[in-house]
């Protein structure tokens, strides 16, 4: 993801537009956290919008105040 955001932003800084990408994520891949943390990074991932894809498992245990038994291993 890094090499495709940097190229996004040497392309927009050769031109007038800004680049933008786009990246979504399933919350049950064992990668969100570390996606989630390196957006907050400084310098990192700027010409990306990153979504997180949620399903109605994860939904009905948000109500239910149990969304971390349907993830594969908890958030941080």
């Amino acid at each position: 993801m890094d090499i495709y955001d940097k190229m996004c932003f040497t392309v927009s800084s050769a031109g007038g537009r800004r680049g933008a990408q786009m990246g979504t994520f399933d919350i049950r891949s064992p990668r969100r956290d570390g996606v989630i943390r390196s957006k907050r990074e400084a310098g990192r991932l700027r010409q990306f919008n990153l979504s997180l894809l949620i399903t109605d498992e994860f939904m009905q245990a948000v109500r239910e105040d149990k969304a971390g038994a349907c993830l594969p291993r908890p958030c941080r």
